[in-house]
């Protein structure tokens, strides 16, 4: 997108001083065309992270029949792409704060556009493993990045709504997932096609958030913030100055920004020691006495969440294929055990595909409506009560799933548990507030690395519960819900150096 270069004139409503701050700047900017570019793309790169990682978990019942997965091996696909974002996670923080957010995700998002699409073309288990061990690797760059590149081009009226929007990626992306499977099971190309997998054509499915992505961030300038306390005015007045012009044709000159006060000038490395070195001291930053206590708060939070809504989100498949396989109405963990040795059969039936993807779309179609639900209760209620609602809602529906033998009941209390990872963007919006310019990112991350041990604590967790301690395992989440939702009443809500 070319921004046409127009003589600079000074807005009437300007009130810049000669030394505005960084703030005062991108509060004076109104949001338009530039931002919704900005969010699109961010979401864009948000969705890919939960299209690359959580879709393996409907890709595993067709390539199960074309790979033979050992049980041992049918776990680890599930989880190598989260162990890969898990091994990176911090690394992406790192890097974002010391090269730039833009820069970062322009690298990281390419590479893992290249990994997945060789693990298209998996012949065996082991393979199909490593290269999406490197497409999580990769792709957890976008959850390091995003939230933390779109707060720094919002002022602070519309900083918490878009980062909002942002979160709401995340369960659309799910919906594109089952959408993919779908549309695969429609076609049924392995009728024409034998050696063509539907597993293969998902997984290419897979890939087009993160392309669609890429394409979008070659248009957006590095984050005027950081280049700011890099020492760049200049680049980032002209970055301010086209912004402006993009959103409503006209320019403003602020002679001199200076950064905030509790924006701290970033730190040049270079070599291996000193970047460790700095790694280690940006950590000790977000456990500092005046911190310490928020970062565990928050981290916390954010793997209890995981591991309750995003673990069993992951079994989803499974339970759902149970559950139409079920005949007679039973509680889910009966309906689980009923008929489980009746779901695993080869080759994988493209017609029941197409059943089992509908009921999968429908059931996070519902979970999106439900965050865009809890999107309004927070603009309008606020985060801490729209936290506690919606987590009040995932303990009693926890509970629920314990007695009750009515299918609509039992899938709509599942569909509850499930959407409390949707919070997780919330406690990412809280921690993109509370920590400083300088380690944002990796705090941002942190917090995420936390919620990504939850993932893959809850993913291995959850699929052998469900056949052994299954009802004691959703007691054992309506307790964790409960203690969450009074920690959530302090947690850092408001900015704070």
């Amino acid at each position: 997108m070319q921004i046409e270069e127009i003589e600079v004139t000074p807005l009437k409503a300007q009130k810049f001083r000669r030394q505005s701050t960084y703030q005062e700047v991108v509060d004076s900017i109104p949001v338009g065309r530039f931002h919704y570019l900005l969010l699109l793309t961010c979401g864009l790169c948000y969705m890919a992270v939960s299209v690359e990682i959580i879709g393996m978990s409907v890709i595993t019942f067709s390539a199960n029949c074309d790979l033979n997965f050992t049980l041992y091996q049918k776990g680890i696909v599930l989880t190598t792409s989260y162990l890969g974002s898990i091994l990176s996670m911090y690394v992406m923080g790192f890097l974002a704060d010391t090269k730039g957010r833009v820069n970062t995700l322009k690298k990281t998002v390419a590479l893992s556009i290249l990994s997945s699409f060789l693990s298209v073309f998996s012949v065996n288990a082991w393979m199909l493993i490593a290269l999406r061990f490197f497409t999580g690797f990769f792709i957890s760059a976008c959850q390091s990045c995003v939230f933390t590149l779109l707060g720094e081009y919002h002022g602070k009226d519309s900083r918490m709504k878009h980062l909002t929007i942002l979160a709401g990626f995340l369960p659309f992306g799910i919906i594109y997932i089952y959408a993919v499977g779908v549309v695969v099971s429609l076609i049924d190309v392995e009728s024409y096609i034998p050696i063509l997998s539907s597993w293969r054509l998902i997984l290419l499915g897979y890939i087009l958030p993160s392309v669609l992505a890429r394409i979008g961030l070659a248009f957006i300038p590095e984050s005027p913030k950081f280049v700011l306390a890099k020492g760049g005015v200049s680049q980032c007045v002209g970055t301010f100055r086209k912004i402006s012009v993009m959103n409503n044709g006209k320019a403003f000159n602020p002679e001199l920004i200076t950064i905030d006060e509790d924006s701290n000038i970033f730190k040049n490395v270079d070599g291996v020691l000193e970047t460790v070195k700095h790694m280690w001291d940006q950590s000790l930053s977000l456990f500092h006495s005046d911190r310490i206590l928020e970062t565990v708060k928050l981290s916390f939070v954010g793997f209890t969440l995981s591991m309750c809504g995003a673990g069993v989100s992951l079994w989803i498949p499974t339970i759902a294929r149970n559950i139409i396989a079920s005949t007679k109405e039973h509680t889910l963990c009966n309906m689980v055990r009923l008929t489980q040795n009746t779901t695993n059969i080869c080759p994988f039936d493209n017609e029941k595909g197409v059943d089992l993807y509908l009921f999968l779309t429908a059931i996070f179609a519902i979970m999106f409506l439900i965050f865009i639900a809890t999107s309004v209760h927070i603009n309008i209620m606020g985060r801490k009560i729209a936290l506690v609602t919606w987590l009040s809602f995932g303990g009693l529906a926890s509970c629920t799933l314990y007695f009750s033998t009515v299918y609509l009941i039992n899938v709509t209390a599942l569909i509850f548990v499930v959407q409390a990872a949707n919070l997780i963007g919330v406690v990412a919006g809280v921690a993109t507030e509370y920590y400083p310019t300088n380690i944002n990112a990796m705090g941002v991350c942190f917090v995420m690395l936390a919620s990504r041990l939850g993932v893959v604590a809850g993913g291995n967790l959850v699929g052998p519960l469900l056949l052994t301690y299954c009802n004691s395992m959703f007691l054992v989440f309506a307790l964790l819900f409960t203690a969450v939702m009074l920690l959530s009443l302090k947690l850092p809500y408001r900015s704070s150096k």
